[in-house]
């Protein structure tokens, strides 16, 4: 028997501690017994201790217990939704225009970026914030935003790179990793990319299995996977993995973009909204503000390349806001894939100019087709 626990209102400064059964029930969440319902309450309630010394020590930020990940320990959280992978470095194109940048800047307000996903317990990132970068191609190539598919990559694709090294993790993983720029190619391969309405996202009762003829030494051995290929579109009756026609846009390839976030802020100006990576072990309890990477902030060394990041998002635009001295405090605002009820309704936002938690070390975006539907 399942026992129903349902979630709550926010732990904010200043707000009486939250329920745990209350917490739950908001979120639909289930535990297979009673004695997990319990370990899962205890680990609330060690989060709620958490958020209180965050909120005292790390002014400016506001940090929550309200969003979905409240009963995950920081270490389970880690596992679940990102993964720790390396891979080599990818040449940064050059600015082809300077066009001068204004104090702020965003594509949500201009038709290019889509309603917030929920990636669920899987380590989809990767999928998403690509299906999203192409997204964005398509609405500033032709005008039209058009959902597309991040299952399609979960499904499908196993990409390797074999100039990475032979590290584990040099390959697109299913839901336990990927890189966007792998993505990208497998797309051009493929031939294109399915709309979201032709092919959903993971639901419950469907279970993808690993892409055909992944790397079990790069990924790691999924044979023991519990997974359901006939409840698929890609690898059940329909074999859309292998399908020649049907795609709502055809990717033409890629581009890495520069490391200097002047620059970066051009680029995304000029192209659309971006793929990038961060480092985000502390972005669990974010709530509001201008996150600087927790309380000890994240800075990841750049002749490091892109090691040690762990979570695709959309980069979608910047500002600057003034603290109560009137200083100027430079953001980029940042789509996330982990529901509405989390941080900034899904969104969230970053210090800008200072390399923080290396959101400007592999920012990518995808060439798509001038049409925006293919057959």
């Amino acid at each position: 028997m399942l026992f129903w626990l349902y979630l709550l209102p926010l732990l904010a400064r200043g707000t009486p501690a939250p329920c745990f059964a209350d917490w739950a029930q908001a979120h639909g969440k289930t535990y297979e017994t009673e004695e997990v319902a319990k370990v899962r309450a205890e680990v609330f309630r060690a989060n709620v201790a958490r958020v209180r010394e965050l909120n005292e020590l790390d002014p400016g930020v506001t940090y929550s217990i309200a969003g979905p990940f409240a009963d995950l320990e920081p270490q389970e959280f880690a596992a679940r939704l990102m993964s720790k992978r390396t891979a080599p470095d990818v040449a940064a194109e050059s600015l082809l225009i300077a066009p001068r940048l204004s104090d702020s800047f965003d594509w949500t307000d201009k038709g290019a970026v889509g309603p917030v996903r929920d990636q669920k317990a899987l380590g989809s990132c990767w999928a998403v914030s690509t299906a999203e970068a192409v997204e964005g191609q398509v609405a500033v190539t032709t005008g039209k935003l058009v959902p597309l598919s991040p299952e399609q990559l979960v499904e499908c694709d196993a990409s390797t790179d074999s100039s990475c090294g032979g590290g584990k993790g040099c390959a697109d993983c299913g839901m336990f990793g990927g890189w966007p720029y792998l993505a990208y190619q497998y797309l051009e391969k493929a031939g294109g990319m399915f709309s979201e309405a032709d092919w959903p996202y993971w639901a419950t009762g469907m279970y993808p299995c690993m892409p055909q003829g992944y790397s079990k030494p790069l990924c790691g051995n999924h044979d023991d996977l519990f997974c359901k290929a006939n409840s698929t579109k890609g690898q059940g009756p329909l074999h859309l993995c292998h399908a020649s026609h049907g795609f709502a846009v055809r990717v033409t390839g890629w581009r890495a973009l520069s490391r200097n976030e002047t620059e970066l802020a051009m680029q995304m100006v000029q192209y659309g909204p971006l793929s990038v990576l961060i480092e985000a072990d502390s972005l669990q309890f974010y709530h509001s503000g201008i996150w600087r990477g927790g309380v000890f902030g994240c800075q990841p060394d750049p002749g490091s390349g892109i090691l040690g990041l762990d979570h695709a998002v959309l980069l979608v635009g910047y500002g600057q806001d003034r603290d109560i001295l009137g200083k100027t405090k430079p953001y980029w605002r940042l789509k996330n894939s982990w529901g509405t009820s989390w941080g900034e309704k899904g969104f969230f936002r970053l210090e800008r100019g200072t390399g923080r938690c290396g959101v400007n070390l592999a920012a990518t975006t995808a060439r798509v087709a001038e049409t925006p539907l293919v057959v």
